[in-house]
């Protein structure tokens, strides 16, 4: 019984483990797209899936950001969680969160 325990927690914590795959090239500078494999979610209509922005250089923070910390004025990766209704063939982005260089 104790083996079965042991496995079950090693699974349960490597259960949402990060799998970053490279989906698409973002900028001529070598900015990329990332997709988090293991957050795809098929279970209804609407899939989730989490992504990250990853740039070089530093980017401008524009306007229609929320939560940006004070003074901050660019960031160099970004992550969002996207829903996605396949059969309608719409995206909705529900969070979208900047990170600095030293993030």
């Amino acid at each position: 019984m104790r083996p079965i325990l042991i496995a079950l927690l090693l699974t349960a914590s490597t259960a949402h483990a990060e799998a970053w795959r490279q989906i698409a090239e973002l900028d001529k500078n070598g900015g990329l797209l990332l997709l988090d494999t293991a957050s795809i979610d098929r279970a209804s209509d609407v899939r989730t899936a989490s992504f990250k922005s990853v740039f070089k250089s530093d980017h401008a923070i524009g306007a229609g950001y929320q939560d940006v910390p004070p003074n901050a004025q660019s960031y160099r990766w970004e992550s969002s969680l996207g829903h996605f209704n396949c059969a309608r063939q719409t995206v909705a982005v529900a969070q979208s969160i900047l990170h600095g260089a030293d993030d």
